[in-house]
């Protein structure tokens, strides 16, 4: 992949450019997914005193040791704007207008891929029932450290990210608010789908960019409605030992056929005015039943 650097880019890396740009270029041939995770690692765990997955923790020793702590802000800059250039609709986020200010905050202090990952870790988690959500709220809320840490975490971010979001919490929180106010304000009509996220990448020192830096990124971020499936894989790509429940947002996008099958077979039951739930628990006898009408037929 060839791309053109821009100036601030070749002005810093002067002394080893043509390295700077292979890594560069060669990075931008993975996934949106991969890429923003990537650029995440580096901005809560910049000094890498944490051990990752392989396939980052390769990528993470190998940007190191060329590009110096000094230097490192301006290589994710260069990334992700790299990056939003190729897979412009990857970012075409449905943010509200109300938590537009928000997010553009978010970008500023911790980097348009920690913005990105924070938004649609918030985005999985509005799927979760009523009390959880409220719950998630009340800890962002607090003022004790603890409390935020609980807040933070319950989102699906590990130790190590959970702290360095802290000084973030009310932004998290006013993220979270605007996107499950109206579900809330209709109390009852949400429905209970509990997930077990948790990530397993381990983190660092915190590291934050500087508002000028971070704004040489132009992420657009759109407020049509849009489809979010990519934003839900890099909230719940990570393999977890915690899972519970498989009936993710992600799950559920790739099963749309065969859900919308159940559904229709639900409504189906509540005509004939059978009981759902009785059926499921019953399960085993009904089974035994109906193998015993087909045994006495045949």
């Amino acid at each position: 992949m060839e791309i053109k650097v821009r100036s601030k880019f070749v002005k810093g890396f002067q002394d080893c450019l043509e390295e700077a740009k292979r890594i560069l270029c060669e990075l931008l041939e993975q996934s949106p997914t991969f890429i923003v995770r990537l650029i995440w690692m580096l901005t809560y765990d910049p000094m890498l005193e944490n051990y990752h997955k392989p396939d980052y923790q390769k990528w993470l020793e190998r940007i190191t040791s060329l590009v110096s702590s000094e230097k490192l802000d301006l290589f994710k800059n260069e990334v992700m704007y790299h990056l939003s250039q190729i897979q412009k609709d990857f970012f075409n986020l449905n943010i509200k207008p109300q938590s537009e200010r928000t997010y553009a905050y978010l970008q500023a202090q911790v980097g348009k891929a920690g913005a990105y990952i924070i938004f649609t870790r918030c985005l999985e988690f509005s799927y979760h029932d009523e009390n959880s959500i409220n719950r998630c709220l009340r800890l962002l809320s607090k003022h004790y450290e603890d409390s935020i840490l609980k807040g933070v975490k319950s989102l699906g971010f590990n130790s190590e990210e959970s702290y360095f979001l802290i000084p973030y919490a009310s932004e998290i929180h006013n993220l979270l608010y605007d996107l499950t106010s109206e579900k809330l304000e209709v109390k009852g009509n949400m429905p209970e789908i509990p997930f077990f996220f948790s990530s397993h990448e381990d983190g660092g020192e915190t590291a934050n960019l500087s508002v000028e830096e971070s704004n040489q990124v132009d992420i657009s971020v759109s407020t049509q409605e849009t489809s979010n499936e990519e934003a839900l894989k890099v909230a719940v790509e990570e393999p977890t030992t915690a899972v519970t429940n498989s009936l993710s947002p992600v799950a559920i996008l790739s099963n749309t056929d065969l859900i919308s099958s159940f559904f229709k077979i639900l409504d189906e039951l509540h005509s004939a005015g059978i009981n759902f739930e009785e059926l499921i628990q019953k399960r085993e006898a009904i089974s035994n039943l109906l193998a015993a009408t087909k045994l006495f037929e045949g």
